[in-house]
């Protein structure tokens, strides 16, 4: 049976850091864009009203639309012609930046 060594205790200090950074983070975001992926999981830690910007691939997971309407949250997702499991995403900066605008309020 293998087993790993426990934890040092700077190893769960520097742990335990993170992720109070982490949440402290969360905690001011206006509106939080990425490609999909785990770290949206963070916006449980965001405060009311806050926004989302995901984009996806062609065939996309639509758990954070789910976890962003149960907290409330503006959901802005659209999806990146041509990425896949097995080929870059590449995003379109200005569809991007028009929909962080769109999260915010902004349609100038």
């Amino acid at each position: 049976m293998l087993s790993s060594p426990p934890p040092s205790s700077s190893t769960t200090t520097t742990y335990h850091m993170q992720l109070v950074r982490t949440i402290a983070i969360f905690r001011r975001a206006r509106v939080i864009v990425g490609p999909h992926g785990a770290g949206f999981a963070n916006m449980v830690f965001a405060p009311p009203g806050t926004a989302i910007v995901e984009y996806q691939m062609q065939s996309p997971n639509l758990c954070y639309l789910d976890l962003a309407t149960n907290l409330d949250f503006g959901y802005f997702g659209f999806r990146v012609p041509g990425a896949g499991q097995t080929n870059a995403m590449r995003v379109d900066v200005p569809t991007v930046l028009r929909r962080v605008h769109e999260a915010l309020g902004d349609r100038s």
